[in-house]
Formats: structure tokens, C-alpha cells, sequence
């Protein structure tokens, strides 16, 4: 069956993408690019093409791909030694590493050795491997069909001023008037003045944020507000709420989508990070080995990660720390996201992150049917190397996938239960007993009378 809008779909051949694409214009209802037929069969020439059809192909000849604004890496560290180390580090990181190889730079690159057209450019393009760093995302659709799939790389959509992709009305104004409402609470900031790492994570007002951020840029030391929960404006694209398992697993015991006897409760959380200029994340990957997705509302960030992600990325990092870049299969990637942008990592992707403007962005965690076995692959590693996470593991984390392998067998499709079953045997099999929150437990139990329901399901599955 051909799907409607072939930009939708994920490649079957990651190597080999369909020959319409995103390349004719930007917006969610591309046309399919192919040669008009006459009746008698004869193909019309270009020339004779409609202005809108010829207005489409034009947009192919001059479209032009972002290109990555400056940033400075020499900035001042005030003599402080923790600042100078952490310079030292993401210098390092971004020499290493190279602006991701996207769809569109691969395309432009094509147009340039292409110059006769667009027909051979189609061709040229249907017939080179498509070596991509991440996976670009071009609409809500194609965002929707990559989420259910477990995909290798991380997703990527870069807004245009007709194309946006997020939820949300939250703007920069509107939360520093959130914040300004209640000068005397506290919130916990990541200050990179202080020498000791452990002790850098420590509680504010947030009057004396404000006051740290209206001082002059060159006069003030980094800081990260990492632990604001959204309670604004949700900005989480539709399709991530749809494909987020914990969010599926509560709906799914619900019998009617009314409010009236409801006892749905939306266990889906928003978190903002808020940060200066300057401001850096070492080498880490997100806990619990959830998708992390992150929306930019104002700023800029450069997100550093392996060309390569899988588990051997993980326990890479596992092993030499969170400063140390080489090793990594493929070497680094990095990209640049600014207002309007979103990127979706996998589970247990290491990263790195550098802030250089001031910037406020929303995130989410949230899991998938398709990456269940990886999670749960991650989750076991990060058990047993609590060092791969600048988060530690937590009862929620435990309790929420609790309830997934309480209902996976009747909402995941037939292949992801078996894929989910498998994967559970690395639990259940361990001899090894780690000391974690109390609510493990109750996830073994739930692994356990899971991988017994799927068995038995499938001594009566037919051959």
C-alpha cells in the first residue's frame, strides 16, 4: 500500500529514501514530484508546468539550509578552576566533533553537483546513500510514524517561519512573569562557580536567580535551572502524548473518554531548564533510560552526541567518565537548536550539552512500545553504573514502568510483546541484586506475572 504523503513514512532502507521526500517545499501536504502526463500518454515539458507547479520546483532550486550561528568558547572563568576544566572539556568536545550530516545539507549538496534539473536531481537523490547523523523530521506525521518505530538516531525538526512543530504558547516573557510572582520560593540551580562537583547543585530564591540573570553577561558565572516543572503551557507535541506508553497505559483502563466517572489523571510532567550563557553539561545520558525530547522556546543550545548510539555507547561512558570523548564508534555529532526547534533522543544516548545565549527550553521524558527492550537493556545498565546519569534512579521510575508491564500484553502490538518479553529475561535471570528504591521490587513482580502471561499466551498461539 503506498501511504499518502510518502514523507511520512520512515524508510524502510535508511539508505535509500523515497524519491518525493520533503525537498519541494516545507510545509505538512507536499505534492509528489513526478512529470506531468498529457492524454495520449506524452510527458509535458517543464516549460509548459502551471505557476504553482513551477513556483514548487523553484522552491527546490533555492531553498536554502540553516547554517549554525557563531559561538564563543573563550570566555571568561574568573581564575575559577571548576569554570577553566569545563572550558577545557567542550573545547575539546567541539573541535571533535562535526555539524550533524542532515537530509537537507545531503540535498543541497546534490543541487550543487546537479545543476540539468529536477528530474535528475530526484534520481541522483533516490539512488545515493543518505548517511544521516540524525533523522530529520519534517511534520507532526513523519514525527508520528518515527516514534513508532525504534529508531537509531535522534530526530530532529528545525522550525522555518512557516513550519512549527510544538504545542505550547509559552514564550520568555511569560516565564519570567511566572517566576517573578513568587520572588521568596526557592529552586534548585546547577552553579558552575563552585569548585567541589558535588556540591555544585544547590537551592535558591528565585529573586536572587532573577538578580544573577540581569547581571551584565560578561560579569556573571554560568547557571542551570534544571529542576522547574512547566506549569504554564503544555508545549509537548501531540504525537510524543500519543506515543508515551505510561500515557497509553492509563487510558487504557479507562471505559469511557468522558469526564463523568473519570479516574484518569494525566501522570505526563513538563520540565523547563533555564540557563546563561556559558552554561555546560558534561557527558551523560538521561535516567531511567526514558526518551528525553527537548522544544527550544528562546536561546540557543549545541547538543554534542556519538555518531554512533547504542548500548556500546553507554557502557563506553560507563567506563571513562563523563570528560572523556575519545572512543566513541563514529566520533561526535553536534547540532544547533534554536526557538521552535525539537530533538528526541533515544534511550541511554549519551550527550553533551553547551548554552551559548541565554536560553529556556521544555522537556519530557516519556516511553515507547517500539524501544521497551532497549529501556529496558538501558535501565539494567544504568543499574549497574549509576555513573552513566547525572539523575539517580527513583521509586516514580519504577512505579511508572510498574504499570506498563501490568497492561503491555494488551496494548502492544504482537511482535513488540514478544521483543518486551525477551528483553525481560535480563532481569529475571540476574543473580546480581544492586541496591535500589524499594519500588523495584514490585517492577520485578510486574516483569514476572507479564513474562508469565505472554507464555502462556503463546502455548496457544497456532504455529
Amino acid at each position: 500500500m503506498i501511504p499518502e504523503h510518502p514523507e511520512a513514512t520512515p524508510l524502510e532502507n535508511p539508505h535509500r529514501p523515497p524519491v518525493s521526500m520533503d525537498v519541494t517545499m516545507v510545509g505538512d501536504d507536499p505534492e509528489p514530484t513526478s512529470l506531468p502526463i498529457e492524454k495520449g500518454g506524452r510527458k509535458r515539458p517543464w516549460s509548459t508546468l502551471g505557476k504553482q507547479t513551477r513556483k514548487r520546483h523553484k522552491e527546490l532550486e533555492v531553498r536554502s539550509i540553516r547554517q549554525p550561528a557563531p559561538y564563543d568558547l573563550d570566555f571568561n572563568t574568573f581564575g575559577n578552576a571548576a569554570i577553566e576544566d569545563l572550558r577545557t572539556f567542550i573545547r575539546t568536545l567541539d573541535k571533535s566533533a562535526h555539524w550533524a550530516v542532515t537530509r537537507s545539507r545531503i540535498i543541497e549538496n546534490l543541487q550543487k553537483e546537479e545543476p540539468r534539473g529536477v528530474l535528475p536531481l530526484l534520481l541522483k537523490i533516490y539512488n545515493t546513500p543518505f548517511d544521516e547523523d540524525v533523522i530529520t523530521v519534517t511534520n507532526s506525521r513523519s514525527l508520528k510514524a518515527y516514534l513508532e518505530q525504534q529508531f537509531p538516531k535522534p530526530l530532529l525538526f528545525q522550525s522555518t517561519r512557516d513550519s512549527r512543530i510544538g504545542a505550547g504558547l509559552l514564550s520568555w516573557e511569560d516565564f519570567w512573569d511566572f517566576l517573578r510572582k513568587d520572588p521568596q520560593k526557592t529552586i534548585d540551580v546547577y552553579d558552575y562557580s563552585i569548585v567541589v562537583e558535588a556540591e555544585r547543585t544547590v537551592r535558591r530564591r528565585i529573586e536572587d536567580v532573577i538578580k544573577h540573570w540581569e547581571q551584565p553577561r560578561d560579569s556573571r558565572t554560568a547557571l542551570n535551572c534544571l529542576d522547574i516543572e512547566n506549569r504554564l503551557a503544555q508545549c509537548c507535541p501531540l504525537p510524543i502524548v500519543d506515543a508515551d506508553l505510561h500515557g497509553r497505559t492509563l487510558q487504557h483502563g479507562e471505559l469511557t473518554v468522558g469526564k463523568a466517572n473519570s479516574s484518569w489523571g494525566n501522570a505526563r510532567k513538563e520540565f523547563c531548564i533555564l540557563s546563561t550563557d556559558k552554561a555546560i553539561s558534561v557527558i551523560h545520558a538521561d535516567t531511567a533510560a526514558q526518551l528525553t525530547f527537548l522544544y527550544v522556546i528562546h536561546g540557543r543550545k549545541v547538543i554534542y552526541f556519538p555518531r554512533r548510539i547504542d548500548l556500546n555507547a553507554a557502557r563506553l561512558l560507563a567506563r571513562v567518565g563523563s570528560e572523556y570523548i575519545k572512543g566513541y564508534d563514529g566520533g561526535w555529532a553536534k547540532v544547533e537548536l534554536k526557538a521552535g526547534d525539537l530533538f528526541v533522543m533515544p534511550p541511554s544516548c549519551p550527550h553533551a550539552v553547551y548554552t551559548p545565549d541565554d536560553c529556556l527550553l521544555v522537556g519530557g521524558h516519556f516511553y515507547t512500545s517500539a524501544h521497551l527492550p532497549r529501556t529496558l537493556e538501558a535501565l539494567r545498565l544504568q543499574e549497574e553504573n549509576p555513573q552513566i546519569s547525572n539523575e539517580d534512579l527513583e521509586n516514580k521510575h519504577y512505579e511508572v514502568l510498574t504499570r506498563i508491564f501490568n497492561k503491555f500484553d494488551e496494548i502492544g502490538t504482537a511482535d513488540e510483546i514478544k521483543q518486551a518479553w525477551a528483553a525481560c529475561q535480563i532481569f529475571l535471570d540476574s543473580r546480581s541484586r544492586p541496591k535500589l528504591p524499594e519500588k523495584r521490587k514490585d517492577f520485578i513482580k510486574a516483569l514476572i506475572e507479564f513474562s508469565k502471561r505472554v507464555d502462556k499466551s503463546f502455548e496457544n498461539e497456532p504455529e
